[in-house]
């Protein structure tokens, strides 16, 4: 089995159609699997939706998808964001957000799954660092009831091993929070056992001529134009 994780597109297509190209050179690749938070933020909330659709790539919920179609009301800059996202989606768009489950599990053989969440098995908002402290990882792996845990939601790339379990962040598509500004996903391999690749796409996106284009056309362009050139929150 051969699958691609990715997370936190947030409404930039042209990284998520970079990352889309990457994949379509990795031989054998089986399953793309999508960690939340797919369209708040970025130009094209309506287009990565129709993008995963035309796919068929399997989503879970992150909490910016949830604060769309709950209406929740966060603290901080994605407040002001989420009328403009809103009126950016169609009823169909709506409902597939809210139909989004909350976690996946991909089971090659018993007792290696594969777990996939957007913050923590326990709670959708959590930010799990990857510096985070190692009772807060065991608990993480205890609850996902899984040696190899996936999350997004921080933005920030990295592979951790705890007692011979692994925690993966893929990192971010659209809006890198750790000093690359390349689009980031990650690969796993089941032959008997799990293997993790982490990868940034290396050509075909282009972060200064995207962040002219959300200066130019985002209603908030430039702080978020300086967090596409910078890879910073």
């Amino acid at each position: 089995m051969k699958l691609a994780i990715i997370c936190d597109v947030h409404g930039n297509l042209a990284a998520l159609e970079a990352v889309a190209r990457d994949l379509d050179r990795v031989v054998g690749l089986q399953h793309v699997l999508v960690g939340g938070d797919i369209c708040l933020g970025g130009l094209e909330p309506a287009e990565c939706i129709d993008f995963l659709r035309q796919r068929e790539w399997s989503a879970i919920l992150g909490n910016t998808d949830r604060y769309i179609t709950e209406e929740v009301v966060p603290a901080g800059p994605a407040a002001s964001l989420l009328d403009w996202t809103r009126r950016s989606l169609d009823s169909d768009h709506m409902l597939y957000l809210a139909e989004l489950p909350f976690q996946l599990r991909m089971v090659p053989e018993e007792g290696h799954d594969l777990y996939l969440v957007h913050a923590t098995p326990w709670d959708i908002e959590e930010a799990v660092q990857p510096d985070a402290p190692e009772d807060l990882v065991e608990r993480i792996f205890e609850e996902a009831r899984a040696n190899l845990v996936v999350y997004g939601h921080v933005h920030k790339q990295h592979r951790r091993e705890l007692r011979g379990r692994v925690l993966v962040n893929p990192g971010s598509v659209g809006f890198p929070f750790d000093w690359d500004p390349r689009p980031a996903y990650a690969l796993f391999t089941w032959d008997g056992r799990w293997h993790v690749q982490l990868r940034r796409v290396e050509r075909g996106y282009d972060p200064e001529r995207i962040a002219r284009r959300y200066a130019a056309h985002h209603p908030y362009g430039a702080i978020w134009a300086q967090r596409i050139r910078t890879a910073r929150a």
